[in-house]
């Protein structure tokens, strides 16, 4: 008998796999960004998959298969409300973020509920200046997460010389000596749109891959 592994995941996208089943790609707090596949989760009578298809936190139980892991169950836990049309754009960034950014299959220990505590955060908020500051928190904690440190002389190149440097380094200075919880944070007034370029060109440079949804969220910044 295989053994049944557990953990608490919330989906980040799913893909079609052959005409009866999906594959879901999930953030855990065991196992950090895995895939499992869900057979005939496409037919009707189907309840296997059901809760991961909507935002929200799930307990999974799955199995080592020949080639993919498989999901056996699926819980809902908790779900996440989105009460916007920018909260639709800011979640689907932010699970395109941890799809294109996070390593597969290595454990991110505390930062899964700090995954789960930013994006609730993002969605309470109704303010779109704070969502975005939010949102920039998340994004350079993110990239401290990864190992990488946003230096000055990488800022003078990614900027061209547009960006406020000393604006932007206060914020990600008082981002990085931020230490108990997002909603705490008192955050500096900066230029939202320079910022978010900043970002979207740094994780892009290092991870070598597009990130459209934060070019996208950048278009409607000042």
């Amino acid at each position: 008998m295989k053994n049944v592994f557990s953990a608490r995941a919330f989906a980040i996208c799913q893909k079609d796999w052959g005409e009866n089943d999906l594959l879901f790609c999930l953030l855990t707090d065991n196992f950090g960004k895995i895939w499992l596949l869900a057979n005939g989760a496409k037919k009707i009578k189907s309840k296997l998959s059901g809760h991961l298809q909507g935002f929200g936190l799930n307990e999974v139980n799955f199995v080592q298969g020949g080639y993919h892991k498989r999901l056996v169950q699926s819980c809902l836990v908790e779900k996440f409300t989105i009460n916007s049309e920018w909260d639709g754009f800011f979640l689907q960034s932010f699970l395109e973020i941890l799809e294109k950014v996070l390593p597969e299959g290595e454990s991110i220990g505390k930062f899964f509920e700090y995954c789960l505590k930013s994006i609730k955060r993002i969605l309470e908020e109704k303010d779109f200046l704070k969502k975005s500051l939010l949102y920039s928190v998340f994004l350079i904690k993110l990239i401290s997460f990864l190992g990488y440190e946003i230096s000055e002389a990488e800022k003078q190149i990614k900027s061209g010389g547009g960006v406020n440097n000393q604006t932007i380094q206060k914020f990600i200075v008082a981002v990085k000596n931020y230490q108990t919880g997002v909603g705490e944070l008192s955050l500096p007034i900066v230029n939202q749109k320079p910022l978010f370029v900043f970002l979207q060109d740094f994780l892009e440079y290092h991870v070598e891959k597009k990130l459209n949804s934060l070019g996208f969220l950048s278009k409607f910044m000042q």
